[in-house]
């Protein structure tokens, strides 16, 4: 009676600890390692009728397993009936390489319209710098899925760069890099919200009840825009302001007595062009006249 077979891995690598993930590329054989360290993994194929089970299987280290930047080396043996094991393969080696990063400084997610966004990192390789490295620039605009190329950068001898967007609208980035190598594929995304520039100002802090006043502001670039009155419930839309580039608009104060809170407020647009802004909230307080009669 035939017994199902499987293949057990081990081998070590290389004496440097790092904490990134590595990549793993071909390397000629090395002498034999002394220790084993990694667990076994195997599938058994399907069993036929009068047909022993072997083992046929490959067996890929995968970036748990190869956390070490240098020389790999990995054997592998059947796993028999109960506890049998065949004899040792012959042991291989392979370079364990950490992979691509492209390291960026801190970037803002949430920008005015118009506002200069400095980019500014290092691009290393397997723990190198990468010496005048070409960084492709993308962009990916809402509702697409791709990024489109817009630019390149090249950097120093020592892999660093630095470059400025002026912001119009609201878009994934990435830079990517390729070396000359496969496993030489690097990216670093991030996305920058663009908000419009929204100005708000009263005529006056205090008001008589019914009496008017005046609102006045801009939001640039043009965009709809309202005037908002906050409620118990969150922000409620008063009224549109005229789409000009700077609005004056007279309104009745047909509120409840008290401090009454105002703001400017333009939502963002159906084809995300730029994300949703708000002024600061300006405080207007009611008041009712009252007439004592002698």
């Amino acid at each position: 009676m035939g017994c199902a077979a499987a293949l057990i891995a081990a081998g070590t690598g290389a004496s440097q600890a790092v904490t990134a993930t590595g990549a793993v590329r071909a390397a000629r054989p090395l002498a034999p390692a002394t220790t084993n360290s990694i667990s076994a993994f195997a599938t058994d194929p399907p069993s036929a009728p009068g047909v022993a089970n072997t083992a046929q299987t490959a067996y890929v280290a995968t970036g748990q397993q190869i956390t070490h930047a240098g020389i790999c080396y990995r054997r592998v043996r059947a796993q028999l009936c109960n506890t049998d094991t065949g004899p040792w393969s012959r042991t291989r080696s392979f370079a364990g390489e950490l992979p691509p990063q492209i390291n960026l400084n801190s970037i803002p997610s949430r920008v005015q319209y118009g506002a200069r966004v400095t980019i500014a990192g290092q691009l290393v390789s397997n723990g190198n710098p990468v010496t005048r490295p070409t960084l492709i620039v993308e962009r990916r605009l809402y509702p697409s899925s791709t990024y489109s190329r817009v630019g390149q950068v090249i950097g120093s001898d020592t892999g660093r760069f630095a470059f400025s967007l002026v912001m119009t609208r609201s878009a994934d980035w990435r830079l990517r890099w390729t070396g000359p190598l496969p496993i030489d594929q690097g990216t670093a995304p991030f996305d920058v919200s663009v908000v419009p520039r929204v100005s708000f100002t009263l005529s006056r802090s205090k008001v008589v009840r019914h009496a008017a006043f005046v609102a006045s502001g801009f939001v640039y670039p043009l965009r709809p825009a309202w005037i908002q009155r906050s409620t118990s419930t969150g922000w409620a839309n008063l009224v549109r302001v005229p789409r000009k580039s700077r609005f004056s608009v007279r309104l009745r104060a047909n509120l409840n007595t008290g401090t009454q809170h105002l703001r400017l407020y333009a939502p963002i647009d159906a084809a995300h062009v730029m994300d949703a802004a708000a002024s600061a909230s300006r405080s207007l307080f009611v008041y009712d006249v009252i007439v004592i009669k002698p």
